[in-house]
């Protein structure tokens, strides 16, 4: 795991480049940002200024977020090209600019992840550094509960409200494919019980981690449920899904309105998994992308 310093970060939000066409929304039976690219992130507009509310796109009704304070941890899902790993690059980036310490595990080798985010992040791309990051977490949750009990305090946000000068910094986890980190097929003995101890680290996360501000931001591609264990799963209230088989649609939003309402060729077209029981209600965006040299 590289650790990198502190430096200033370049505004990564262009002020310029492409937008929509047509100004209007993102539409499942047919992007008004057209099916085959992201929409550019604009001006400093679309993106939240307040504290962890991390801007994904727009949909009919206008920008979409997520709030980490409430909505801990993110699932993403969707096959090669949908553009999922733009999405998480894009949350990832936000993230830093709020003052985020991130984490990235790239099983795929770290070529998504060009030089921005390899200076400012804590990358690792193998089983025994990430490991060792997760043992790291382990002992920060920990920590913080001791502060958090000490102080009399419940959460994050109370404590750095009551402890101006020694604020605790957010941290997010992610994992641009999580399927290659913990399938435990053709593994060896040795590499199945550094799975499973993965696996428990993140269940752990998973159910502990939203009071003390520490986030888990994990991406598929792979529709198996048998890989995520199922209390990280379903510990994860906000998911969000793309370009996919029936199959995954079902593991990542618990339905198959992904597969049946995002066209085949789209790129950056999204679902929540917010339709409160009826597929056609769900909210559906166009994600933003990170300008040139930014990413």
């Amino acid at each position: 795991m590289k650790r990198k310093p502190n430096k200033p970060r370049p505004e990564p939000w262009s002020q310029t480049g492409p937008t929509d066409p047509g100004g209007g929304a993102a539409d499942p039976g047919g992007s008004a940002f057209g099916a085959g690219s992201e929409k550019q992130s604009g001006a400093t507009a679309n993106v939240s200024l307040e504290n962890f509310v991390l801007t994904l796109g727009e949909s009919q009704l206008g920008p979409v977020t997520v709030d980490l304070r409430t909505n801990a941890h993110i699932l993403l899902g969707g096959v090669t090209g949908s553009g999922k790993t733009v999405l998480l690059k894009v949350l990832l980036r936000q993230a830093i600019d709020k003052g985020a310490k991130v984490y990235i595990a790239d099983f795929k080798g770290g070529v998504d992840f060009k030089s921005w985010f390899r200076e400012n992040c804590y990358m690792s791309y193998d089983m025994d550094t990430t490991l060792e990051t997760l043992a790291e977490w382990e002992n920060e949750l920990d920590r913080r509960k001791t502060l958090l009990r000490d102080s009399n305090c419940s959460n994050i946000d109370e404590y750095n409200a009551m402890f101006t000068e020694t604020k605790l910094h957010r941290w997010a986890f992610a994992c641009d494919e999580i399927a290659m980190m913990l399938d435990k097929t053709g593994q060896s003995k040795e590499q199945k019980e550094k799975i499973d101890k993965a696996s428990a680290v993140l269940s752990l996360l998973a159910c502990q981690g939203r009071s003390f501000g520490l986030h888990l931001i994990l991406a598929t591609q792979r529709p198996d449920a048998n890989v995520m264990p199922a209390q990280v799963r379903s510990n994860i209230d906000y998911r969000v899904c793309g370009r996919a088989d029936s199959i995954l649609s079902s593991i990542i939003i618990d339905s198959t309105a992904a597969a049946e309402l995002i066209p085949k060729n789209a790129k950056g077209l999204f679902m929540l998994n917010d339709s409160s029981g009826r597929d056609t209600s769900a909210t559906v965006f166009k994600s933003y992308i990170l300008p040139d040299g930014a990413n």
